[in-house]
This record gives C-alpha cells, sequence and structure tokens, in this order.
C-alpha cells in the first residue's frame, strides 16, 4: 500500500499541486481527532484547512485512487531551520 501510495504521488505530484493548492505532501498515516491511525495516506500539507461551508469540488477528496487523504495544518508554512 506504501507503494502504491507513493506511486501515485509522484505520478500526480503537479496535478496535486495545481488542483489542490497545497504547499507540501507526502505519504504517512492518517490522523484523526489527534490520534494517529494505521492507515496509510496520502498527507496533504495547507497552511489553513477550510471548513465545510467553503469546500467546493476543487477541494481535496476523502479518498484518492482508493487511497485515504489527510490534511494537515502548518499555519506558518514550511521554513528552513
Amino acid at each position: 500500500m506504501v507503494e502504491r501510495a507513493k506511486k501515485i504521488l509522484n505520478d500526480r505530484r503537479n496535478e496535486f499541486q495545481e488542483k489542490y493548492g497545497v504547499d507540501q505532501m507526502g505519504v504517512g498515516y492518517k490522523t484523526v481527532g489527534g490520534k494517529i491511525t494505521d492507515k496509510i495516506a496520502l498527507v496533504f500539507y495547507v497552511k489553513r484547512k477550510k471548513q465545510k461551508p467553503e469546500l467546493s469540488s476543487d477541494q481535496i477528496p476523502e479518498r484518492i485512487d482508493g487511497i485515504a487523504t489527510d490534511v494537515v495544518v502548518v499555519p506558518k508554512g514550511f521554513v528552513p531551520r
């Protein structure tokens, strides 16, 4: 499952950046209610997560090609240390 998720991410990275406007993305475990699950997910990092009323058809779906997605908020973005 991890290799499949990596392939999806690598094959569609540009599409995801353009369509969803994400800052970074990777493969990891889905977090639900602050708890890490054992589900492999495509993890998308954003500066602000949109609330349900703001969501539109161009937002990140719950699954992409059968792989769960997770949206993680990084308010200040990624900065070098």
